[in-house]
Formats: C-alpha cells, structure tokens, sequence
C-alpha cells in the first residue's frame, strides 16, 4: 500500500534557495524552530530574542533555547547592545554565511 503523503510530495517543489536549509535540518539535525530563528536573523541581522518570540508568536524562552542551539552549532552570534546592556542582538556568525 502507497502512503499518501509519499505520493503527494512527488508533487512539491523545493525552491534552490531552500535546499541548504533542508541540508542542515538532515545533517545538523535542526528543528524548524531552529531554522525559522535562523532565517528571521539572517534576514534581519540584530534582531532581538523579544522581536523573534513576537513574530514567531512562541514564548521567549522557546526562542532562547533555539538561539542557544544555534550558537552551539556555530551558525549564530549575541553581541550585547551598547546602549542597554540588558538587550542582546543576534547575527549570523561569519562561517554560516
């Protein structure tokens, strides 16, 4: 018996741009949290972890923990803002890029 959803993602196309997203999610073992958080950074270089829970509509300490993941991995950065020590601003780190 065919599985369904097998069948129907014969049937999806995977735009060039995100296949080194994918590639990291099967080889680094990324959720899509993670990747989501990634790609709003990438896209948004010094965005908060505030600014990030909002938009993804999760709570802040479910971002943290993808942030924290993320730097492990090596794929981000947290500098702290020189006007208000309390915040943090994340970046793609250089050897993601």
């Amino acid at each position: 018996m065919t599985n369904p959803s097998i069948e129907a993602a014969k049937y999806i196309e995977i735009p060039d741009a995100a296949l080194p997203y994918l590639s990291w999610m099967r080889h680094e073992q990324m959720t899509c949290r993670q990747v989501a958080v990634f790609l709003l950074v990438e896209a948004n270089p010094g965005c908060g972890v505030g600014a990030l829970a909002h938009v993804l509509d999760i709570p802040k300490p479910s971002v943290t923990r993808a942030v924290q993941k993320l730097m492990a991995m090596g794929l981000l950065t947290m500098l702290t803002d020189p006007e208000d020590y309390r915040m943090v601003k994340l970046y793609v780190a250089e050897n993601a890029q």
